[in-house]
């Protein structure tokens, strides 16, 4: 069985012969391989669209060493010209996904923190205003994803600090909830599994989080009092 094969069977939701390794993020690949992106994009080009395709092609590069010497299942396309350069050139060893930042409230940096809180109380209706604008264009952003190929999307939003989730479960399920919840279905409509990547401690939301439809729960994170075997057996489907 292939590692690509092993993350089908687990994004179906089965239990393959051995856990498939795969990771959202790569950047050691100039310790590692003894490749350098910087340098690669200080080089002399005729034209951005050349240099643009270098860059594409150090990066392709790096997801097939990664495939072929670590192993992984999936690589990450971060364009939809990336998803099909890559379902191309490695599609037939491994998995495409794409990464999503913006779909749905999740922890606010340190200098809109306080904001953020205030309009919790203050501001509802203008954050479900912008939850559903946040939606919306995920959904759209999936839709070009899915022309391009790709296998799976993830989610990428922290939920949770090292103790608690960002907000309290009441606040999570009415400004994050239901949104996330249409996204996942949206996933779903365009035949596309979804899998969560968040930090931290979510334990109080989990449920909800659950309750979404999800297909999988990736950083399930000890430093936020997190045990992958809990939560397996609390949500084993």
């Amino acid at each position: 069985m292939t590692n690509k094969q092993r993350m089908e069977i687990v994004l179906r939701g089965g239990v393959p012969d051995v856990p498939p390794h795969w990771e959202l993020v790569f950047q050691i690949e100039k310790e590692m391989f003894g490749m350098d992106a910087e340098a690669v994009g200080r080089a002399p080009y005729p034209s951005e669209a050349g240099k643009r395709d270098a860059m594409q092609k150090h990066y392709i590069e790096i997801q097939h060493r990664l495939i072929d010497e670590c192993g992984w299942a999936a690589c990450t396309g971060y364009s939809p010209r990336d998803v099909t350069a890559l379902k191309r050139e490695v599609g037939h060893k491994a998995l495409v996904c794409t990464h999503d930042w913006d779909g749905v409230f999740w922890m606010p940096t340190g200098e809109t923190m306080m904001e953020f809180a205030t309009r919790l109380y203050e501001q509802p209706e203008s954050l479900h205003a912008e939850a559903r604008r946040k939606c919306e264009a995920a959904k759209q952003r999936f839709r070009e994803y899915a022309d391009a190929g790709v296998d799976f999307f993830v989610p990428a939003y922290d939920f949770g600090f090292n103790d608690q989730p960002f907000v309290s479960p009441a606040h999570f399920g009415e400004f994050v909830a239901p949104y996330l919840t249409e996204l996942v279905q949206a996933c779903h409509d365009l035949g596309k599994p979804a899998i969560l990547h968040s930090d931290g401690c979510v334990t109080a939301i989990l449920n909800q989080i659950h309750a979404t439809g999800l297909d999988g729960y990736q950083s399930i994170d000890p430093q936020g009092h997190m045990d992958i075997k809990a939560v397996r057996e609390q949500y084993p489907q």
